[in-house]
């Protein structure tokens, strides 16, 4: 699997799940959310941010128009979702000196029980030059599994599958430096 998948997929779970996988020293520091409303339930354990929720963790970022976090019984987050017409988004540098990575759609999922993170509407995931677009976005973290997609599971549709990988050395530089791709947006 390349080294953009890789990157992408393991950068987007940490993203959503809020976990630190990003720069030493990360997992240390408070996550702070702010929205324009909040509310839950204690005895299922779902909270609901809506309005311009934006939460952060040291490099980590996630901006979206509502965020529904689900825990399970021992109170760990099981799944998180991110919505948003603009569109919903997170982004992380994974390590020191590489490029920010960025998974967007108008429904960001990372199911934390499965370690399935899903994009779907106008996704798109990039990392440093590379970046891949599509309907629908979906990457198993335990078997490596990646499927981008005109269609949806659900069988809605929309964009066909673009991609758009550069050449870029371990040091995120790209030796000729090419135009950007054309046909992915």
């Amino acid at each position: 699997m390349s080294k953009f998948v890789r990157y992408t997929a393991l950068i987007s779970a940490l993203a959503i799940t809020t976990l630190a996988y990003a720069l030493p020293g990360d997992r240390d520091l408070p996550i702070d959310v702010t929205a324009d409303r909040n509310q839950g339930n204690l005895r299922t354990n779902v909270m609901t941010y809506t309005g311009d929720v934006v939460i952060t963790q040291g490099t980590l970022t996630i901006q979206a128009e509502q965020v529904v976090v689900y825990r399970n019984d021992q109170n760990e987050i099981s799944r998180m979702e991110a919505s948003g017409v603009t569109p919903a988004w997170v982004s992380d540098q994974f390590a020191d000196g590489e490029p920010f990575t960025r998974l967007e759609g108008e429904l960001v999922i990372y199911d934390t029980e499965t370690s399935i993170l899903t994009a779907q509407g106008r996704a798109r995931l990039q990392q440093g030059r590379n970046v891949a677009s599509a309907h629908y976005i979906r990457y198993n973290q335990e078997t490596d599994d990646f499927e981008s997609s005109f269609r949806a599971p659900d069988g809605t549709e929309g964009e066909r599958v673009s991609m758009c990988l550069t050449n870029e050395n371990e040091d995120g530089q790209t030796a000729d430096r090419p135009a950007p791709c054309q046909n992915v947006r």
